[in-house]
This record gives structure tokens, C-alpha cells and sequence, in this order.
């Protein structure tokens, strides 16, 4: 199925779902992967309106994910990932490889490790570890927090933000490269 006109929601209840090509599922509607289950973007790149991955042992993998809201409790892993609204909260684990990372507000409690770019209007890192390679964090008033860290933040590579960076607690911030206003 290509550029699918379905507009109701999916729900992956166990096994696998595969997509065979780009955009297969309907980029209207909402996705659940239940516990357990696997969804598959079978190395393409899928856009999906909200998804959530419910449990540790659910998966989405293989390619590329473009949606609205992600909420995940599972693994995440991708090339490339990218919401435009909404936001994406994780208590489960996301790695993306060499692809980018592309979203307004990501609020991380869980493991998250991104070795491309990543761009954000706001990052809250909260009793997670997050690690980036290049992290750059454009908020649309200087008057907010660009990054909010009460967990573990690594940056690798460099650090880019529009406003200031808050550390709370004990928490951990490491930056290895460059950072800069």
C-alpha cells in the first residue's frame, strides 16, 4: 500500500507489522504498538499522526518516523526521527543512528542516545540519560529554558542553544565539544 487513504487507528497487538513501502500507513490517523508487538517501517520513511508504544518489550525499527506526538514506553530503534508539533515524551529507549533528531518538545525520563543532529525547541531531561552528538536548542522566547536537565546530559560534539541551560539537583551535564550562544 502506498500513500494510504486508511484514517482509522491502528493498533500492532502482537507480532509484526511491516511496512512494504514509503508512507504505507495513513499519516491521518493514530498508532499503538501494544506490549509486546513490533512495528517495522521496513527502512522506509513513514509519517504517522500519534504513536504510542506501550510496554518495554514493544519496538518500532527500520527507517525513518515523521509524526505529530510519540509517546513511548518501548524501544525506538531508528535512523532518523522528526515531529513538527506536539511533543515526544520517552520513558523507554530511543537510539538513532547516523539520521537526525527533529522535534519541538522532547521530554526524556528514559534512555535516549542520538549520534546525529539533533534540533529542539525545548529538551526536559528528567530521571533519564540523555546523549547527543551535535545537540542544537532554538526556544521561541529567550525568557525560557532552553534545556532543562535534572538527570544525566552528554554532548559529545557541540551544543547550540537561544537561552539558558538549567541544571537542577544532581544532576549531571557534560558537554566534550564546543557550546555556544
Amino acid at each position: 500500500v502506498v500513500n494510504s487513504s486508511y484514517s482509522g487507528s491502528t493498533s500492532v497487538r502482537e507480532g509484526t507489522l511491516k511496512a512494504a513501502a514509503a508512507n504505507a500507513f495513513s499519516a491521518s490517523s493514530d498508532t499503538t504498538v501494544e506490549k509486546g508487538a513490533t512495528l517495522d517501517l521496513g527502512g522506509t520513511t513513514q509519517t504517522i499522526n500519534k504513536l504510542f508504544v506501550k510496554g518495554w518489550d514493544s519496538k518500532v525499527e527500520n527507517g525513518t518516523l515523521v509524526n505529530r506526538d510519540l509517546t513511548n514506553e518501548g524501544q525506538i530503534t531508528l535512523t532518523g526521527l522528526s515531529q513538527s508539533q506536539g511533543s515526544i515524551t520517552n520513558s523507554g529507549d530511543i537510539n538513532l543512528g547516523s539520521g537526525s533528531l527533529k522535534a519541538t518538545r522532547f521530554t526524556n525520563s528514559g534512555r535516549l542516545n542520538i549520534q546525529g543532529s539533533a534540533e529542539l525547541e525545548k529538551l526536559v531531561n528528567s530521571g533519564g540519560e540523555a546523549i547527543f552528538e551535535d545537540l542544537s536548542v532554538k526556544t521561541a522566547s529567550r525568557s525560557n529554558q532552553s534545556i532543562e536537565n535534572s538527570a544525566i546530559l552528554t554532548i559529545t560534539g557541540t551544543l547550540e542553544t537561544s537561552a539558558p541551560v538549567l541544571a537542577r539537583g544532581r544532576s549531571t551535564t557534560t558537554i566534550n565539544g564546543g557550546a555556544g550562544q
